[in-house]
This record gives structure tokens, sequence and C-alpha cells, in this order.
């Protein structure tokens, strides 16, 4: 019975280690614009809403950790789209970011902000990220482009 007890608490102890671990590389993303540059994801949530609504996309996540792409920016020449945001952030911490082809980085919000901008998007493969650490969030954005040389894919 000893040892049965002992291989439990072994058993549990190497399961916290484990699950430990996921999280602590998931949260040095955050801070860390060579890993969010990279192509991926690497995220847990526990739970979420994503959907289409009237004026665009709207993400609402609790628990959210790590990245993940909303959007991707798939250019055949350069150009610009236009992105309306409304984030709202209860707790953790929270941005969305814009990755250009050439992997630079460009912050759209961190935390709360609402707001209308223009991207530059240079031809290629180009991405729009959500970024999170134990957050909870509310996000409705909304992106376009008026000269048809971008494809916006939103990914669910």
């Amino acid at each position: 019975m000893k040892k049965l007890i002992i291989y439990v608490l072994i058993a549990i102890f190497m399961m916290t280690l484990i699950s430990s671990c996921g999280d602590s590389s998931q949260k040095k993303i955050y801070d860390d614009d060579a890993l969010i540059v990279q192509k991926g994801e690497n995220f847990n949530m526990k739970e979420y809403s994503m959907g289409e609504v009237d004026i665009g996309h709207s993400f609402s996540m609790s628990g959210f950790i790590g990245i993940k792409t909303i959007y991707t920016l798939n250019a055949k020449a350069d150009s610009t789209v236009s992105m309306d945001y409304d984030s709202s952030t209860y707790s953790g911490k929270f941005k969305c970011v814009y990755v250009d082809a050439n992997n630079t980085l460009k912050m759209i919000v961190e935390q709360d902000g609402s707001g209308k901008l223009t991207l530059t998007v240079p031809k290629g493969e180009n991405s729009i990220k959500i970024v999170g650490v134990n957050a909870e969030f509310d996000l409705t954005t909304n992106v376009q482009n008026s000269d048809g040389n971008v494809e916006i894919t939103y990914i669910n």
C-alpha cells in the first residue's frame, strides 16, 4: 500500500512538472519578439468564442496563454490594409500584433484600446497574431484591403 501511494505521488509530481514547463515556455513568448515573428502556433486557453460579427470578427477568450495567428494577409504586390480594432482586457496580459513578410513586428494594441490604422503590407505572407499570458479579453477586428492585392484569411 505504501508503494502505491508513493507511485501516485510521483505520478502527480511528474504531471505537475510537465504541465508547468509548457506554461513557462508559452509565458516567455509574450516579451520575445523573435518568438512572436516565427511561423507556428503555441497556445492554450480555457474558454473561447470566435466568429463573424456585423463589423468583422470577434474573439473572446479566458485563460489564454501563448500565441495564435488570427489572420493571414497574402499580398500579390506591396499594398496596404486598414484595420479597425476594439480590445478590452479583464485579466492577465494581452496584445495583438502585425508581423510582415520581412518579420518586422508592429504593435496593434496592448491590453485595452480601440482605433483604426493602416498597415503597410509587403508582397508575401503577412499575419496578425494575438499573444497572451493568462489573459481574459474581448477583441473585435475588421481588416480590409481596397486594391485587391491582398488575400485576407480569417483563421478560426
